[in-house]
């Protein structure tokens, strides 16, 4: 009697399980599908973000699709970025005072602003619901903070800075100038070379040969 009331059981418990392990297949594959997404739309807001940080800046005004090469087909639709700057990274003018002010302004890294990339990727897109699911990342980056793109672009940018170099290095060239002067019959004597005023181009003994290369420009750069 048991075994007529249980016939069909192992029919309907295999339909269950069935209809169950296809729910945890499509869960899993839509949860990869998002995270690819994501992952997609992050990357393409850093690299739109470092692009405007090295100059790259037409392609960062305003809205712009960007379909992902790697990107399998059918997985999602173009990414859209936008990317704005702020006016000041900060609101107060920094700590210092208006000598460390001079200094930034000097030497280049005067607060200009933080870049901002925002991308958004469609999730799952509907013909009568518009874009649906939008997964939006954002990328944030300090461009322009002044650092240099070689050791020959450094020591220019050291010469120029008035309140930390140029100008003690005028009042001290002055002062070497006469001592040079007053020595220089002694020297001679001695056969000494003549004193190099220039105290920023020459770093070998500082920056070793070997850790220097060529940036593509014409300039030493560290490794």
């Amino acid at each position: 009697m048991n075994v007529d009331r249980q016939r069909g059981q192992a029919a309907v418990e295999a339909l269950a399980g069935m209809a169950l392990l296809g729910l945890l297949a499509t869960a899993a594959i839509t949860i990869g599908r998002f995270q690819w997404q994501g992952l997609q739309a992050a990357h393409a807001a850093r690299s739109q973000a470092f692009r405007h940080a090295l100059g790259e800046r037409a392609a960062g005004h305003g809205e712009v699709a960007i379909a992902h090469p790697a990107a399998p087909a059918g997985h999602s639709g173009p990414v859209r970025l936008r990317v704005t700057r702020a006016a000041h990274a900060a609101d107060f003018p920094g700590p210092g005072g208006p000598a460390a002010a001079a200094l930034r302004h000097d030497f280049g890294v005067a607060d200009r602003g933080m870049v901002h990339a925002r991308a958004s990727v469609r999730g799952l897109p509907h013909p009568q619901h518009g874009d649906g699911l939008v997964l939006h990342r954002h990328t944030a980056i300090l461009a322009d903070a002044g650092h240099a793109d070689g050791d020959a672009a450094t020591q220019r940018r050291i010469a120029a800075a008035r309140a930390a170099w140029a100008g003690a290095a005028r009042a001290s060239h002055a002062s070497a100038r006469q001592a040079a002067a007053y020595w220089q019959g002694l020297d001679q004597g001695w056969k000494r070379p003549r004193p190099n005023l220039d105290w920023l181009s020459p770093w070998s003994d500082l920056v070793p040969a070997d850790r220097l290369r060529s940036s593509g420009r014409g300039a030493g750069r560290r490794r």
